[in-house]
């Protein structure tokens, strides 16, 4: 009986093994181990011997590692990177003749070539700046227009949050787009979209050069004090200008120097927690127009208050704003030191 099984299974395998004619598969000569040792397929081989249409169609470009290495070099007339996927710009004079049937291929499917790139401007502790650089000229020249081949639109992505990039004032460059709001000390992975319409009127979002960034580390702030220098004004005019305030002192004593530290303490603290100096409304000033000089030392009512307010808007300081002619008392720097000092604790 098991003979008998044996015979049918054998039979029935017998029947279906195809013709080995028709299975075999025809090594090419290059490879074969009788009489040479193997060799990378360069692109020489790839071009002339084994007259793959893969290579030709695909500007000569050698499949394998070994192969890549070899197609680096411009001489062999071969492409960096697989043109036809990924529309790499080659390498060299004649690498750059023979991919130009892949650069053309990859406009008619609505693609561009890649030469663009991520470039950052500037990064602070909670910001990144950045843009695409390197675009298609032609492309870029014809934004906002109906020639072809165009860019229609370009756009920036970190951390799911995209943005458009407005056509930039350089050739082949978007304007800067700022994300703000960061963490500080932190990686950041960017990416660029941009709409393209090929010579053939396809269009379609190209995405690629992927970049990465790092914010940069929450700078130290110091607090504070009446004892020392804060910046431009002296130990000596610090310390004159809390006797000012505190014992009944000539306001003559409390230097303009030491208002200007004050005032650029609060800016360094907003920045440093991930703001910036406010100006909610018209009856508070700018950075610039808070701090004094030498031909302008007069203490008004909306540089107290915007200084004031800058406290305020972080850690209550529990003063009101005051209006032209009232006094200001010398408890009050007294008091939005402290609250400063406070705030900058909690950075």
């Amino acid at each position: 009986m098991l003979s008998q099984l044996l015979a049918v299974v054998t039979r029935k395998e017998r029947l279906r093994m195809p013709k080995l004619e028709h299975e075999l598969i025809r090594v090419p000569q290059f490879l074969s181990l009788d009489d040479a040792q193997p060799q990378p397929i360069a692109c020489t081989i790839c071009e002339h011997e084994l007259q793959c249409g893969w290579c030709e169609i695909n500007c000569q470009n050698c499949m394998g590692t070994n192969c890549l290495t070899v197609c680096q070099t411009p001489a062999e007339g071969g492409c960096a990177n697989n043109c036809d996927s990924s529309c790499q710009n080659c390498l060299g004079t004649a690498c750059q003749t023979g991919c130009q049937g892949c650069q053309d291929t990859c406009e008619i499917n609505g693609q561009q070539p890649s030469g663009a790139k991520l470039e950052f401007g500037t990064v602070t502790a909670t910001s990144i700046q950045v843009r695409i650089v390197g675009l298609n000229t032609l492309s870029w020249d014809n934004y906002g227009t109906s020639k072809v081949p165009r860019y229609n639109s370009f756009k920036i992505s970190c951390i799911g949050d995209v943005r458009i990039a407005e056509k930039g004032s350089v050739s082949g460059t978007s304007k800067y787009v700022t994300y703000d709001g960061l963490t500080p000390g932190t990686l950041y992975e960017f990416n660029y979209i941009v709409n393209f319409t090929s010579d053939t009127g396809v269009t379609n979002d190209y995405s690629g050069g992927y970049a990465k960034q790092a914010t940069n580390a929450r700078p130290k702030v110091e607090r504070w004090t009446w004892t020392a220098s804060n910046g431009s004004a002296s130990i000596a005019q610090t310390k004159a200008a809390y006797s000012a305030v505190t014992g009944h002192g000539s306001t003559t004593d409390f230097s303009y120097r030491v208002w200007n530290d004050l005032v650029n303490k609060v800016a360094e603290a907003a920045e440093a927690a991930g703001g910036s100096w406010n100006v909610p409304g018209s009856k508070y000033l700018s950075l610039e127009q808070t701090l004094m000089s030498t031909s302008d030392k007069v203490l008004t009512a909306k540089r107290f208050n915007s200084l004031k307010v800058n406290i305020g808007s972080r850690v209550s300081t529990g003063i009101q704003d005051v209006s032209p002619g009232d006094a200001v008392v010398g408890s009050y720097f007294i008091t939005l030191a402290d609250k400063l000092n406070q705030w900058i604790d909690s950075i």
